[in-house]
């Protein structure tokens, strides 16, 4: 039954590559500002807060971590999240890992 499972779902799904990797931000109002993502707030205790509602007993994702790490950590994690967030916001791009969806092994 698990075999016929995955056969269907491994039918139904694709993978994309680069080529259909999420846009680029372009700048469309003035020099250097994109409006649009100029509206985000982002700080270092919101991440905090977010982090922080995490389900402790939930499994990993696909990156291992466990949402406990997460918690017990997120004030620590909150400084390099901040900075990526923030990055991020700033260039209109997002990290190349960000973009790829995860495959089943």
């Amino acid at each position: 039954m698990c075999e016929l499972l995955n056969d269907y779902f491994g039918s139904v799904f694709t993978s994309e590559n680069d080529a259909n990797a999420l846009p680029e931000v372009k700048n469309m109002f003035d020099k250097g500002r994109n409006h649009m993502l100029s509206s985000i707030e982002i700080t270092q205790n919101i991440i905090v807060t977010k982090l922080n509602k995490l389900k402790i007993n939930k499994a990993p994702w696909v990156d291992g971590i466990v949402p406990r790490i997460l918690v017990e950590n997120a004030e620590v994690l909150s400084i390099p999240l901040f900075s990526i967030y923030k990055g991020s916001l700033k260039s209109g791009t997002v990290p190349s890992d960000w973009k790829h969806s995860a495959t089943v092994r």
